[in-house]
């Protein structure tokens, strides 16, 4: 954020319309406020999350087969697995922010166009990996039990 702070103009475009057109502005303060504020956010709730998880009671889990991987002697190890899925889950989402608010800084301070092309291929690329997560989390948690 150092980085950009003193390179970005007093007021920034801050959103676009979809003619990937600047139609939003902002303060660079309030800007850069907003994006540590977004970054936290996004921390907090996936964090919490995962910590959470662990002090709720089991029915307010929603998994598939809930009270087979939640049986106390699974409720550990599921809740383990849970926890590293959301904390990459939670990577990926900063990643993708990040990758969005630098384009964004890229913009107001070179001029150049905003690169529709590159945030589409992000886009696209942050909902497949989320589909992905998803579906990854079914199919583990609707498996049968071995007997």
């Amino acid at each position: 954020m150092a980085y950009y702070w003193s390179r970005l103009p007093d007021v920034v475009v801050s959103h676009f319309g979809a003619d990937w057109e600047p139609n939003g502005w902002m303060s660079r303060d309030v800007f850069m406020l907003t994006y540590a504020g977004l970054a936290a956010a996004v921390s907090l709730s996936f964090l919490g999350s995962i910590v959470l998880m662990r002090r709720v009671p089991i029915y307010l889990i929603n998994i598939p087969r809930r009270d087979y991987w939640l049986a106390p002697e699974r409720k550990e190890e599921t809740l383990d697995y849970l926890s590293e899925t959301m904390v990459r889950f939670h990577n990926i989402t900063q990643t993708f922010i990040l990758a969005l608010m630098h384009m964004v800084m890229d913009f107001n301070i070179s001029g150049n166009k905003f690169e529709s092309n590159t945030f589409w291929i992000l886009f696209i690329a942050y909902m497949a990996y989320t589909a992905l997560w998803t579906v990854s989390l079914i199919v583990r948690f609707m498996r049968k039990p071995k007997c």
